[in-house]
C-alpha cells in the first residue's frame, strides 16, 4: 500500500476500522454476540494504533501540551455541548432528569472527574476515551524516556498490573486512570512493533497475510467469547485477564493485517482521517436513531441477521450525518473556526 514519510495508508485504514467498530458498539441497546466480538478488540486497538503513531517531543511539557490540545480540550468542549443538549432535551427524550441545580452540578462533576463508571457522564459516555488516552499517552511518553527496552517493558507491565489491580477492586479514578493503566500495554506494543509492521509490511505475501488474519481472528474471537462479556469502559474484562489480553492481541493482529489488505479509497480515507471528529459528534445521531421505534426494535431483535443489517445501516447513517455536519460547517466557513475552538 501507499507509503511515504508522512503518510502510511494502512494505518489510516486501521483507524477507519477502529472508529466504525466504535460506532457499531455504541448503537447496541442490549447484549449481543456481535457486541461481545467488537468489545474484544475495539478499545485496545485504538491504543495500539496510538502507539504506532507515537512520536516524542523535545520535552515532557511539549508532549503534554500537544496532547492537552488534541485530546483533553476537545473532550471539555464537546462535553459542555453534550451537557447542554442532554439537560435541554431530557424531558423530550424521557430521560428521567429533573433540571435543577443538583442535576447540573452532577453533570459538571462528571465532566471534571471524567470516569464513565461513576455514573455522571450519561450526557456523552463515549467521551471517556479521550481523558483515558490523554493519561495513557503522557504516561507512556514518560516511560519512553527509558531507552533500555527490557527495563521499559518491566515498567509498562508493572503499570498495567497496577491498572488491573484498580480495575479488579473497582477503584474508579479521575480521568479513568485505572483504564488508562490497564490499556498502557497496548500503547507500548504499538510503539515497539512499529518497525515490524511498517518497515516489513511488503515482506509478507497477500496469501500469508490473509491466512494469518483468518487464523488469528477466528482464534481470538473464540477465546474472547469463551472469556465472556467485556466492557472496557467500566473496567470489566470477562472471566480471565489472561484470556482477555491473549484474545485481544490475536484480534488486533488480524485487524492490522486486514488493514494492510483493504485499499485506502476516498470514503475510508475520510473516516480514518476524521476519527476524532466522528467520536466527538457521533453520539447525537446515535441517540436519535435509538429512540425511533422501528429502529429500536431492529437493534434488539433476536434475529441476528436483522440486528446485523440494522447495525451496519445505522452505522453508515451515523457516519454520514457526521460527514454532513462537517460539510455544512465548511460551507458556512465555520469548520476551521470550530476546529480551532475544539482543538
Amino acid at each position: 500500500m501507499e507509503k511515504t514519510n508522512n503518510y502510511i495508508a494502512w494505518i489510516n485504514v486501521a483507524k477507519a476500522i477502529g472508529i466504525i467498530s466504535v460506532v457499531l458498539d455504541h448503537l447496541f441497546l442490549a447484549d449481543s454476540v456481535f457486541r461481545r466480538i467488537l468489545n474484544i478488540f475495539t478499545v485496545p486497538f485504538f491504543f495500539f494504533i496510538s502507539g504506532i503513531n507515537y512520536h516524542s517531543e523535545p520535552s515532557l511539557k511539549d508532549f503534554f501540551l500537544k496532547k492537552l490540545k488534541r485530546l483533553y480540550l476537545p473532550y471539555l468542549t464537546v462535553g459542555l455541548i453534550s451537557i447542554c443538549v442532554y439537560l435541554g432535551l431530557s424531558s423530550f427524550l424521557n430521560l428521567g432528569i429533573t433540571l435543577n441545580t443538583q442535576s447540573i452540578l452532577n453533570c459538571f462533576y462528571g465532566l471534571i472527574y471524567a470516569n464513565a463508571s461513576v455514573g455522571d457522564m450519561m450526557w456523552n459516555r463515549p467521551l471517556w476515551f479521550l481523558p483515558a488516552l490523554f493519561v495513557a499517552s503522557n504516561l507512556y511518553n514518560i516511560t519512553a524516556k527509558v531507552k533500555n527496552l527490557p527495563l521499559r517493558t518491566i515498567i509498562v507491565l508493572c503499570l498495567t498490573g497496577l491498572g488491573m489491580y484498580f480495575s479488579f477492586f473497582q477503584y474508579h479514578l479521575p480521568f479513568q486512570c485505572e483504564t488508562a493503566l490497564s490499556m498502557l500495554i497496548w500503547y507500548f506494543l504499538g510503539d515497539v512493533t512499529k518497525p515490524i509492521f511498517i518497515d516489513k509490511e511488503n515482506d509478507v505475501s497477500v496469501a500469508i497475510k490473509t491466512l494469518s488474519l483468518i487464523l488469528c481472528g477466528v482464534l481470538g474471537i473464540f477465546l474472547g467469547l469463551l472469556n465472556g462479556r467485556i466492557e472496557v469502559m467500566i473496567d470489566y474484562y470477562g472471566n480471565s485477564w489472561a484470556l482477555y489480553y491473549i484474545s485481544a492481541l490475536l484480534v488486533i493482529l488480524s485487524m492490522v493485517l486486514l488493514s494492510q489488505l483493504i485499499p485506502d479509497v476516498s470514503v475510508i480515507r475520510w473516516i480514518g482521517q476524521n476519527t476524532l471528529f466522528i467520536l466527538l459528534w457521533s453520539k447525537f445521531p446515535t441517540e436519535f436513531f435509538q429512540i425511533v421505534p422501528p429502529l429500536e426494535q431492529a437493534l434488539v431483535s433476536e434475529n441476528l441477521f436483522i440486528q446485523l443489517i440494522a447495525l451496519i445501516g445505522l452505522a453508515a447513517l451515523v457516519i454520514f450525518f457526521v460527514w454532513l455536519f462537517q460539510w455544512i460547517l465548511k460551507k458556512l466557513k465555520l469548520y476551521s473556526h470550530v476546529r480551532k475552538f475544539i482543538s
